[in-house]
């Protein structure tokens, strides 16, 4: 007995896939290029008309001062020890779990149980806020 198995050539995904592809591409390039774009010139808080083409000069300001790679530098440290200190509580929460043979289905709940109320608790949050906070507010 032989099965037979029909291959369907030229069909591609790609229509499918186009419609998220072009809203993830729009929703990321926007921001993206207005934040190109608003660095490349001055703009005061006070007067928002006021702008002007400042070009490279913004740039040039934050690599030639001392206050950017003081920051730069104390952000990768603190970024390097928070992955390093996650990585190792993560590791060690493992081999724990790992040992757990008998009340295994549990620590499982246990372990996924604060996912399940941080959802529940932002969707109160919202619903709160939508409701009775600052939804009516700005919404009238």
């Amino acid at each position: 007995m032989t099965s037979h198995v029909r291959r369907t050539t030229g069909r591609s995904g790609w229509p499918l896939v186009a419609p998220a592809v072009v809203v993830l591409a729009v929703v990321t390039l926007w921001p993206l290029g207005r934040a190109v774009w608003t660095s490349l010139s001055t703009e005061s808080l006070t007067t928002p008309d006021d702008t002007a083409f400042a070009g490279a000069d913004n740039y040039v300001e934050v690599v030639t001062s001392v206050d950017w790679w003081v920051a730069v530098a104390l952000t990768l440290v603190f970024v390097a020890a928070v992955v390093v200190v996650q990585l190792l509580l993560a590791c060690g929460f493992a081999a724990a779990l790992r040992r757990i043979t008998i009340a295994a289905p549990y620590a499982r709940v246990l372990v996924l149980l604060p996912f399940a109320v941080m959802a529940t608790v932002v969707a109160f949050a919202w619903r709160e806020g939508v409701t009775a906070g600052f939804g009516p507010a700005w919404f009238h």
